[in-house]
């Protein structure tokens, strides 16, 4: 592989996401969520090949190294031969967090799980969906682009792509605005909430142009919400428990690395994923004490027995007695 290979098949890539996302055959908008996805990862996978020790053959861009001793008796960490696989969407954080290279990767988790939900769960791809990628995409190549690989926008792509994702930017984050400003005068009952509205995407289109209907009442248990793209009513305790998800996965990579809890988990008592550790309950069924029967310890839903309503301590010495009985 040569130095620059990588940069230029992230901006052919990029280019071609561009020209997919303008045809008028709606079959080439997933291609584009595909090809502007891979070409953020490409230039990501650029830098780590700037960083990567000299006469290590690119090795940062690697999953795999082993230990090469040099001529002059130094050792060198360098991609296996027979397994030459490029690092994937995490391990490109954790290497550019180990080198202290930043980025928004709050955005790059965003911008993966749009490119997910249109290839797994949805097998296609609305307008919308597509306008959001490339907006989601935007700031990062340009954060790429200058601040890590020294490169102008306006120098490495055909003079009208970098314009297309600039309008488009500005035309989605409107549309995205407005929705979100339904939003504004709910009274919501937990944080938790809020953190998740970032996350919001329909169910039935994956449009992230969800918005809540106006009701007399502003609490959650009386929101009607629908997706302004394709119409349909959305099941809020639905909507809000997927983008939960979300959020956790947004946090995935500092929970392993920190040995933490997710923010969200399942509660015990509805079965739902909204215990909220933020709140200190379930946002749903307001359930936001799990008391052991034996040791009357409050416990946390992940050390709670709902079949026994014991902690797993307590559950653990209840059965290791009964089996000694």
């Amino acid at each position: 592989m040569r130095m620059k290979e990588l940069l230029e098949n992230a901006v052919l890539s990029i280019e071609l996401g561009v020209e997919d996302f303008e045809s008028d055959d709606e079959r080439r908008l997933l291609s584009a969520i595909r090809n502007l996805y891979a070409g953020v990862l490409l230039l990501c996978k650029q830098v780590l090949w700037n960083e990567s020790p000299a006469g290590s053959d690119g090795a940062l861009i690697y999953k795999e190294l082993v230990p090469e001793k040099q001529a002059d008796g130094a050792v060198l960490m360098k991609p296996k031969k027979a397994h030459r696989n490029t690092v994937d969407r995490r391990l490109i954080e954790e290497r550019f967090k180990s080198l202290d290279l930043d980025l928004d990767w709050d955005r790059l988790t965003k911008l993966a799980n749009i490119r997910n939900d249109a290839e797994h769960l949805f097998l296609k791809a609305t307008p919308t969906v597509a306008r959001e990628v490339l907006a989601s995409a935007m700031p990062l190549i340009e954060r790429l682009l200058v601040e890590h690989l020294e490169e102008e926008p306006l120098a490495v792509f055909k003079d009208e792509v970098w314009q297309k994702l600039l309008e488009n930017k500005e035309i989605f984050d409107a549309q995205q605005a407005r929705c979100r400003d339904t939003f504004k005068t709910v009274e919501w009952s937990g944080e938790v909430f809020t953190r998740a509205l970032p996350f919001l995407r329909c169910p039935h289109c994956s449009s992230p142009l969800v918005r809540c209907v106006e009701t007399d009442n502003m609490a959650f248990d009386n929101l009607w919400i629908e997706c302004a793209e394709c119409g349909e009513e959305i099941d809020r305790e639905k909507l809000f428990e997927k983008a939960f998800g979300d959020v956790n996965d947004q946090e995935a990579y500092s929970i392993a690395k920190d040995g933490g809890m997710p923010s969200v988990t399942t509660c015990p008592i509805c079965d739902r994923e909204a215990w909220s550790r933020w709140d200190g309950r379930c946002v749903f069924c307001n359930e936001d004490q799990l008391i052991c029967d034996l040791c009357e310890t409050e416990c946390d839903p992940e050390d709670y027995n709902t079949l026994d309503g014991l902690c797993s301590s307590c559950s653990w010495g209840m059965q290791k007695a009964m089996r000694d009985d």
